[in-house]
């Protein structure tokens, strides 16, 4: 949890020995990865869940709370990688960097964790999780090229359909002509129409969303790619040699209308 001690904002990690010293300008960006809401706050019922920078923890908050609460039903809740939550059951599944999967279930007194998938993956630059139109859950993994210092790149991008009762993966090329969204903002799926001629079915966009990149080459490049699952190849869509085009990094935006719940 943070504090603010004479100008600078200390993190102090409850499984670390000693806190992180942070300057103002430094400790904003050393807060929170992701974002998740079960719902829109006006219903009062929402839940709000946080991953944090530090060793991908989750903070989680219901509407009326005075205060964020830890994750740490099990001894394994860290690492976390992504997540996502599905209204048809009322729970979040989140992913792990070792590909292991949870469902969190918040609708008792307290929140239970329970492993749906087990660890199946090697190493991966990150892990998405989604759940796709046609009902699947959808692990995304993506791996990064550094052809030079300040220039990172999407190498590669693979999708896997999970099997929880097999507890097995399959990788995915036919995402059944929608296109796949991921990068600083939640995973989504859009189904491209005459409307939108220049998204491509069966194609993975991804924004920059190296962190660790991001933070400490705040104004090297980013890069917007388009990723065809059918042959592999990755294409820029926005090289952004602009400043101003660099930071903020960009994310994804979809007008609701257009979003597959």
């Amino acid at each position: 949890m943070p504090s603010i001690d004479m100008g600078f904002i200390i993190w102090i990690y409850p499984f670390h020995a000693e806190p992180l010293y942070l300057k103002p300008d430094q400790g904003r960006f050393y807060f929170y990865l992701r974002v998740v809401l079960s719902s829109d706050p006006s219903s009062g019922n929402c839940i709000v869940m946080t991953m944090h920078v530090h060793d991908n923890i989750i903070s989680f908050a219901r509407v009326g709370d005075e205060r964020w609460n830890l994750l740490h039903a099990e001894k394994f809740c860290y690492d976390y990688d992504d997540f996502f939550y599905q209204k048809k059951d009322g729970l979040f599944y989140a992913i792990r960097q070792t590909s292991e999967v949870h469902t969190i279930d918040f609708n008792g007194p307290y929140p239970v964790v329970k492993i749906i998938l087990k660890a199946t993956a090697s190493y991966s630059d990150a892990k998405y999780i989604v759940h796709a139109p046609w009902v699947d859950v959808l692990q995304v993994r993506r791996d990064d090229d550094y052809l030079k210092e300040d220039d990172a790149r999407t190498a590669e991008v693979v999708v896997y359909k999970m099997d929880f009762v097999e507890q097995k993966i399959l990788e995915v090329k036919d995402l059944q002509g929608y296109a796949l969204f991921i990068g600083l903002n939640s995973s989504f799926f859009f189904l491209p129409t005459k409307d939108f001629s220049m998204i491509k079915p069966n194609c993975v966009y991804h924004t920059d969303d190296n962190m660790e990149y991001i933070y400490c080459k705040r104004y090297s490049p980013r890069h917007v790619v388009e990723i065809n699952l059918q042959d592999g190849s990755i294409s820029d869509l926005w090289p952004s040699p602009n400043p101003w085009s660099n930071w903020p990094p960009p994310v994804w935006l979809i007008p609701s209308r257009y979003s597959c719940k």
